[in-house]
């Protein structure tokens, strides 16, 4: 039986669990197109796995840790593994003393949960733009600085020069913690260029771009005084060792992941403008499309898509918009996304789109 307001309300708080989905819109799984996680759906594929690395403890990986370094393009003393940049987001609210967080307005919520669950203060900054953040930062006065980059949905990206003004905008005690979980696609925005800068931490995510999230690897990149009590916090064993090889056999194949990089980009650009063809205005990244609407609108739209068995992610921390986030569609169902589209533009047209 369809509930797709139950579902919608799951929606809400991450994506991807395509069982619950399923059953709460009637649905096989194979019937449903998920957009709802960002996840790649060009899977690296990895070779046959040596069964010896199950037989011994995930002791953590030199090998690992030399390869991310020369793929992040920081130093190996910088570099820490850890299982998914979720296991950072959640201890590093853990390790500071009670502070002031400024984070998004719209952003990933498990930053919000994180440090409120722990018992630091919170307040917001509505957009990233060098002045809205400078004026938050002013105004608020905080010892933590949360960025995401780019931000998941609003797809904002910070510029290096703005990074280093807010860091000076800061405590001299001050952090700034940059979630970079979907920057692989576009290297060049990457922030570790400012790596140097005291309390700066960048965490990284594998299984978006290679589009393996049930390895559960990331990285935290930081200086080594900053990566020591992390790496104690995560306890030992923290990652895998099939995670660690499979780290290894993805961060160093460059030839993937350039073509990868093209590949992204060209399907991203097909959604981009297939959204805009039905009278959208998406905010794209080369891993994700999304839509700011007002509450109604937004509403509407994803529970118009939830009843084709089209799964967005749906953020409604805004008091005036809603963000719909869609995944990229593979070239196969990209075809069913625009004919639903095109259904309910003529069928809703004011209420959805």
């Amino acid at each position: 039986m369809l509930d797709a307001q139950r579902a919608l309300k799951l929606l809400t708080t991450h994506g991807g669990n395509k069982p619950a989905l399923c059953e709460l819109l009637g649905i096989d799984e194979g019937d449903l197109l998920d957009l709802s996680s960002a996840v790649s759906h060009k899977a690296y594929r990895l070779p046959e796995l040596p069964q010896k690395l199950l037989t011994e403890l995930p002791y953590e990986s030199a090998e690992l840790r030399n390869i991310a370094a020369d793929y992040y393009g920081v130093l190996p003393a910088q570099v820490l593994a850890c299982a998914g940049s979720q296991a950072a987001i959640q201890a590093l609210p853990r390790l500071r003393a009670k502070s002031k967080v400024l984070l998004p307005e719209v952003g990933y919520a498990e930053h919000r949960q994180c440090w409120e669950a722990v018992g630091h203060e919170i307040c917001f900054y509505d957009g990233a733009s060098r002045d809205a953040v400078s004026e938050a930062l002013t105004k608020h006065q905080p010892e933590v600085l949360v960025l995401i980059h780019p931000n998941n949905p609003t797809a904002d990206i910070v510029a290096a020069e703005d990074l280093k003004y807010w860091h000076s905008l800061l405590p001299s005690d001050g952090q700034i913690v940059v979630d970079e979980a979907f920057i692989d696609p576009t290297p060049g925005h990457s922030l570790t260029s400012c790596l140097h800068l005291p309390g700066l931490v960048i965490l990284r995510s594998v299984g978006k771009f290679f589009g393996l999230p049930g390895l559960r690897l990331g990285f935290v990149l930081a200086e080594p005084a900053l990566l020591r009590p992390l790496r104690e916090a995560f306890g030992p064993w923290p990652v895998s060792s099939l995670a660690q090889w499979a780290g290894c056999q993805m961060l160093a194949d460059r030839v993937w992941q350039q073509s990868m990089i093209r590949e992204l980009q060209v399907q991203s650009e097909r959604q981009d403008s297939l959204l805009r063809a039905t009278g959208l205005s998406p905010r794209s990244t080369p891993l994700f499309t999304s839509l700011c609407l007002p509450h109604e609108q937004a509403e509407n739209l994803a529970l118009a898509l939830l009843e084709r068995g089209i799964a967005p992610r749906y953020y409604h921390q805004h008091p005036e918009w809603a963000w719909l986030r869609l995944g990229l569609a593979p070239a196969e169902s990209m075809g069913r996304l625009e004919q639903a589209l095109k259904d309910i533009q003529e069928g809703l047209p004011r209420r959805a789109i």
